[in-house]
């Protein structure tokens, strides 16, 4: 399976899914334009579990243990511990 940002046309480089910023009050739809670009991974998704944990590691070794302990802690509901695990589509 290949990510749908390569599939597409390589100039627009945008994947499958779009981001709404909720935070202070805003309704921001991110697109993933070159200036917020992102990757966006489902709970569910079976590969989930394994990069939050590595994502949890980096945090730790770059100095913020919370942001680690709290992404660790959403990693034990994520991959084949989510209750509707399932393969990347």
């Amino acid at each position: 399976m290949r990510l749908d940002r390569f599939k597409n046309d390589p100039t627009e480089m945008r994947g499958k899914y779009s981001i709404i910023e909720n935070r202070n009050g805003g309704r921001i739809v991110h697109n993933g334009d070159p200036i917020d670009d992102f990757f966006v991974i489902k709970l569910k998704d079976i590969n989930a579990e394994a990069g939050l944990l590595a994502y949890a590691a980096s945090a730790r070794a770059n100095g913020d243990a919370e942001l680690a302990d709290d992404v660790q802690r959403l990693s034990q509901q994520a991959g084949i511990n989510h209750l509707y695990s399932k393969i990347p589509d």
